[in-house]
């Protein structure tokens, strides 16, 4: 880990901010329909997330608590621990504005994925892990994915569902498609499905444990504009072709401040649970006011 004496770097918001903090444009007449916010400031999401409570003396608190599909398949993380593992991408010749498409259960690493790429400005696109391969393989070639990231299995209720060989599936049919754009598939191994069952590419796989331990302990965050692309969220599908929404990451900080502050009420010590699809993260032990 850095010395954090210097720390942060001064990148603070300096406008006025009743006047200049966001633009947008709500009245079709007048042009395109959209907002920005702290156009010409930067940041870096996971920055706030993660070094700030390191910084503040707070790294040893839980940051993540996850409970697995078995009773003593339980497991908690530090903040210092997930900024220690939020490290692999870099070294994988992805850049900024890259694609990410991330494919797995509910576990600690998902949201640890998702923070990796917005470490270093990648765009992730989580998709649930109940998706058929077709729609993979539509949500990979649309976004252009450079690197997929999932499990080898997981386990729903007493069913066992092999994630690796799905995503398998979903190259293949991205590729006679015609896109080969996918050129390296990040694997955490589950015990649902051991590395030995697991099907394997070894020019193209890596497990998440080998990777990310050999990697530094510490990955740089990279200083982005409050307007670059954070992540991309597609919609269902249901009524055509799905569609990428794009989030931003100015934007985006701005919303979950104030939905954790005013909607929820999170306040330092509370534990927050979220269940279900893997488009979000499981409990989150909120380390102070953000």
């Amino acid at each position: 880990m850095p010395s954090y004496s210097s720390w942060p770097p001064n990148r603070v918001w300096t406008r006025q901010w009743d006047r200049d903090h966001t633009t947008f444009n709500f009245d079709l007449s007048r042009g395109r329909i959209g907002s920005t916010w702290f156009k010409g400031a930067q940041t870096n999401i996971t920055f706030n997330c993660l070094d700030r409570w390191v910084i503040a003396g707070k790294g040893d608190r839980v940051c993540f608590i996850s409970e697995g599909n078995d009773l003593g398949h339980e497991r908690s993380m530090t903040y210092h621990q997930v900024l220690s593992e939020a490290n692999w991408l870099r070294g994988q010749g992805v850049a900024k504005g890259d694609a990410v498409l991330i494919y797995m259960p509910m576990v600690s690493e998902l949201p640890i994925a998702m923070l990796a790429c917005a470490r270093i400005g990648a765009v992730h696109n989580v998709v649930f892990a109940g998706f058929s391969p077709e729609s993979m393989a539509q949500r990979i070639q649309d976004c252009r994915a450079r690197v997929v990231i999932t499990a080898s299995g997981v386990m729903r209720g007493t069913k066992r569902v092999d994630l690796k060989a799905l995503v398998d599936e979903s190259l293949s049919l991205a590729q006679k498609a015609g896109y080969r754009g996918v050129t390296r598939v990040l694997v955490f191994e589950k015990s649902a499905l051991p590395r030995e069952e697991t099907p394997w590419k070894p020019h193209r796989d890596a497990w998440w444990h080998h990777e990310v331990a050999s990697r530094p302990e510490y990955c740089p965050p990279v200083w982005l504009d409050a307007e670059d692309p954070l992540f991309m969220l597609y919609t269902s599908g249901s009524t055509g072709k799905p569609k990428g929404v794009l989030h931003t990451m100015g934007g985006y900080m701005v919303h979950v401040g104030a939905a954790n502050k005013y909607m929820f009420d999170v306040r330092e010590g509370d534990v927050f649970w979220r269940q279900g699809l893997a488009t979000r993260p499981g409990i989150c032990n909120m380390p102070g006011p953000s």
